[in-house]
């Protein structure tokens, strides 16, 4: 999936007569757990979803039920909101063998580098990053540490998650706001992570409730 966001261009049939209110409509019936601002792009997504993307959030939605248990507890214990981890499906689909360009690895998707800072070991004979659980750990960790890092900010959270806090640090310095939306429009982030954070958003509202939208998925039993 990482790897698809990096060339996922919208068709104007998705965006046609995607809006913020309808975008805000969406998220005020989810009820998410967390804060962030609607916009429209969070629509058009739904919409690539329902459509071009449903085998994708099928098989996602199918997966989860392996995983979802173990991670809404482990986010719980570090602080961050359990919606969150539905980013696990625009990650990977929950596939703890997926491998993306850049060598990133496991369900959540740690390049070496982040995941030996967030204590998975890497060596000949292991690497904890397709661990389910270490992993997953790893996961809410970091992600905790950049959500303080950005003052409560979930959304330049994931956007760091996928492009690094350099990368996010740099375009906020550059705009001078510590707005994605902001940094979005300017610019100043690589496509994939612009289509990845309302990918994230756009999931997690289909997620909470499929049914609504068309997907009706038995997840998997949990492991």
């Amino acid at each position: 999936p990482l790897d698809e966001l990096q060339k996922l261009e919208l068709t104007e049939a998705e965006t046609k007569g995607s809006t913020e209110a309808e975008a805000q409509s969406s998220v005020a019936a989810a009820r998410l757990d967390f804060g962030f601002k609607p916009n429209a792009l969070i629509q058009s997504y739904i919409n690539y979803y329902t459509g071009r993307g449903r085998v994708t959030m099928e098989t996602g939605l199918r997966r989860s039920g392996r995983y979802m248990q173990m991670a809404r507890r482990i986010f719980k214990e570090e602080g961050v909101p359990q919606d969150l981890v539905w980013l696990g499906q625009v990650e990977s689909a929950w596939s703890p063998v997926a491998r993306s360009w850049a060598a990133a690895v496991g369900l959540w998707q740690f390049i070496p580098g982040t995941g030996a800072r967030f204590g998975l070991q890497q060596n000949a004979w292991v690497d904890e990053r397709s661990s389910f659980e270490k992993a997953t750990r790893a996961s809410a960790k970091y992600l905790k540490f950049l959500a303080d890092r950005y003052a409560g900010n979930w959304e330049l959270a994931m956007a760091a998650y996928n492009t690094g806090e350099g990368n996010i640090d740099r375009a906020i310095a550059r705009s001078g706001y510590a707005d994605f939306w902001e940094i979005y429009s300017r610019g100043l982030i690589p496509n994939e992570t612009k289509n990845y954070v309302p990918n994230i958003l756009a999931t997690i509202i289909i997620a909470k409730s499929p049914e609504k939208y068309g997907f009706n998925v038995k997840p998997d039993p949990a492991l």
